[in-house]
């Protein structure tokens, strides 16, 4: 039999299913056990008992947990004070926190003969975790005797509510605190957006640990002061985990995708620490966002080799990625790869093939959906409305929205209404309306990968360092167009390939950079110059130069441009030129060598 449970255990490769196969089994001889135990010669004790009940708690079920109540009272455990406080809070555990818990924990209390301390917190606890802070602080005043976590559990129940003024009453009146009580207040105002209060007892606290560190990073990435959380950061005496992923996360949340993968890298590269989910999602959806191939596979190749295990949180982020770099194979294979999905996995699956322009693929994962029983929500259907307007399946579109309202009894929201709206007329209206309310339009962005490097262009942008050649280049072509009926692709191919290149003319010091800026002008030149191209200059987005809508309602261009242009010269000439813009050296080197055939 030990044998068998041994095996059944090793099947399990998820902490999680582990947990709670651990849990079932104990919970299988909960009974048993208390008999057993006599029968062999060895009586249960109160550590018996207290390590069922832990049990009982990782079930959450009231059942086994009125067992190994009757057994503690039959084995003559019934006023042993440490084995009824576990049981109050296993109560209260296995209630769901609600009223029923609370009353049931309530009960055990009162019924004590003997309290303790320990009784008193666990019975304050329990009423602060309820959301009943009158009852708590009734309780917490009528306490024979109080420690610090007395004071700790009273001040982290307020700070759970966002009641920081209330906090800070209690927390003032407390005869010592420990580092514990500081940091409940850091993180209390820091969640609450009081980033000077925070900093204020932060700078109070004589000695500071890991977690005050952290907070206050945190805190100061919460609200995009980013410059401040770095100097905190560095100024660190200990790191650990958390803070690097609160660093990574605070470079995520605030659009510096670059920086979050830097700093993930230098946190390799110290070697102190395993990544855990975490840090993962933040880094994937940091590549998800740059919209970069190369970063997407160096992610997803440090994923396969170090035999992480594929989370439901993680597993969602890689598809959402690999569909954002329009690998949407491999974002298709990995959701099959995923024993448990939520509706998060479905609608970012939903979301991937649409943003890759598979609007059909789209609608068969919605309606795989719904045949396994799935229950929806707004989002998934905004998703699914979206794609069925790209797709030009307007049709498909109201039959959806028809059930949304009427079988899955959803009110529509303007998101719906604008996932649904495919025409120009309606696109215009919403402008105006937008215009006339006041409202500002999110502006798009454009992500163009030089090297390893990826620039991001606002509309109307800026701030980009050589942004008065960019922009005189793209104004002279866009010119030449405008009068040129014979290389329109050409022209609009040298424009790209000299944009590129002007973002990276920092590179000419490489070799990659020499070889792709003597080509890149003998294209611009020739075109430049009216060479005539026939009809059949070819123009392949091989590994997609795509524009899509994203969440924002803003147009997000990725380009990693994969160009094959097939001229025909006047003269009868013909020869391919291969650019890859930002690639290997001897691809440029093929690139010249085709164009000196010329």
């Amino acid at each position: 039999m030990e044998q068998e449970l041994l095996r059944i255990l090793r099947t399990l490769d998820s902490p999680a299913h582990l947990t709670q196969a651990h849990a079932r089994l104990l919970a299988a001889g909960l009974a048993a056990t208390p008999r057993l135990l006599p029968a062999l010669g060895v009586p249960p004790n109160g550590f018996t008992f207290t390590f069922l009940l832990r049990a009982c708690a990782l079930l959450g079920l009231p059942r086994p947990c009125g067992c190994v109540h009757g057994q503690i009272v039959r084995c003559g455990f019934g006023s042993d004070v440490f084995v009824q406080n576990a049981l109050m809070d296993v109560y209260y555990r296995c209630g769901g926190g609600g009223a029923g818990g609370v009353g049931a924990a309530r009960q055990v209390f009162d019924e004590m003969v003997d309290k303790d301390v320990v009784s008193w917190n666990s019975i304050v606890g329990v009423y602060m975790s309820s959301g009943d802070a009158t009852g708590a602080m009734g309780l917490f005043e009528a306490m024979p005797e109080r420690n610090v976590v007395s004071w700790n559990t009273v001040v982290a129940g307020f700070a759970r509510t966002g009641d920081m003024v209330t906090a800070r009453t209690v927390f003032d009146r407390m005869p010592s605190r420990n580092a514990v009580s500081w940091n409940l207040m850091i993180s209390g105002y820091a969640t609450s957006g009081d980033v000077e209060a925070a900093r204020s007892v932060f700078d109070r606290m004589d000695q500071k640990d890991v977690v005050s560190w952290t907070a206050m990073v945190s805190a100061y990435a919460k609200i995009g002061d980013l410059d401040t959380a770095k100097e905190l950061f560095d100024h660190m005496p200990v790191k650990n985990l958390v803070s690097w992923n609160a660093m990574i996360t605070g470079y995520n949340h605030n659009s510096r995708y670059d920086e979050a993968l830097r700093t993930f890298q230098l946190m390799m590269l110290e070697g102190r620490f395993r990544p855990d989910e975490a840090t993962l999602v933040s880094v994937v959806s940091a590549c998800a966002q740059l919209g970069s191939v190369e970063y997407c596979n160096w992610i997803s190749s440090f994923i396969g080799k170090s035999n992480t295990h594929l989370t439901v949180a993680l597993g969602n982020a890689l598809i959402d990625m690999f569909a954002k770099c329009g690998d949407v194979g491999r974002a298709q294979s990995i959701f099959y790869k995923m024993e448990t999905r939520c509706i998060i996995t479905w609608t970012t699956m939903i979301s991937g093939f649409a943003f890759n322009g598979l609007c059909r693929e789209a609608l068969l994962v919605y309606n795989n959906m719904c045949r396994e029983g799935v229950e929806l929500d707004g989002t998934v259907f905004i998703a699914a409305l979206a794609a069925c307007t790209h797709g030009g399946l307007l049709q498909e579109g109201w039959s959806i929205f028809n059930e949304m309202v009427e079988q899955y009894n959803i009110q529509p929201r303007m998101e719906h209404y604008g996932a649904l709206e495919g025409r120009w007329d309606g696109v215009i209206g919403a402008r105006t309306s937008m215009r006339n309310w006041g409202i500002e339009k999110v502006p798009g962005s454009s992500l163009i990968q030089v090297g390893s490097e990826v620039h991001e262009f606002l509309a109307k942008d800026t701030r980009h360092e050589r942004r008065k050649e960019i922009y005189e280049t793209v104004d002279g072509l866009m010119a030449l167009m405008r009068h040129t009926e014979q290389t329109p692709w050409g022209l609009f191919v040298a424009s790209i390939v000299v944009i590129q290149c002007l973002i990276g003319q920092q590179l000419c010091k490489s070799n990659m950079g020499k070889g792709i800026f003597p080509v890149v002008l003998q294209l611009y030149h020739a075109v430049v110059q009216g060479l005539k191209l026939n009809q059949s200059f070819n123009f392949v987005p091989v590994l997609g130069a795509r524009t899509a809508i994203g969440p924002n309602g803003g147009h997000n261009s990725h380009a990693l441009f994969y160009l094959l242009c097939s001229p025909k010269l006047e003269q009868g000439s013909e020869a391919g030129l291969l650019l890859l813009l930002g690639g290997a050296e001897d691809s440029l080197a093929s690139a010249q060598s085709s164009w000196s055939s010329f």
